[in-house]
């Protein structure tokens, strides 16, 4: 909800001095369970509200991004939040389920995946749960 959108309800409540309740939502799937700020961009620090489902995809298409590209926060701090606002834009616009062979086209690159790699990316997805 937009700094906007909460002037319009004051104002349709008569501008009440009571608090409001404001129920954050799901950037992605607009759902209100399990709400969590997912970091767009670590520095500057960018976040958006999504449920743990959607936060859980969108950190594993980061972490394939991470392995595929070879930049993270720590070694290539611009690189990383390039790619990761990328991917952030491309997750919103997608309406069905994105596969680890999109983020490869996406990227347009061809990747082999270590065993290990493999896991660490589930790993990633299932700690967001």
């Amino acid at each position: 909800m937009t700094e906007q959108d909460i002037q319009k309800l004051k104002q349709s409540l008569g501008n009440s001095s009571k608090p409001l309740f404001v129920v954050q939502f799901c950037r992605k799937c607009k759902s209100t369970k399990k709400i969590a700020n997912h970091h767009i961009t670590y520095i500057p620090e960018k976040t958006a509200p999504l449920c743990s489902h959607c936060h859980a995809k969108i950190t594993v298409l980061n972490t394939v991004t991470s392995i595929v590209t070879g930049t993270n926060k720590e070694n290539d701090l611009e690189q990383c939040n390039i790619n990761r606002k990328k991917v952030w834009r491309w997750f919103l616009r997608k309406r069905r389920t994105i596969s680890i062979s999109d983020v490869l086209d996406f990227l347009c690159v061809d990747y082999d995946f270590t065993d290990e790699q493999i896991d660490y990316i589930t790993y990633s997805g299932a700690r967001c749960l």
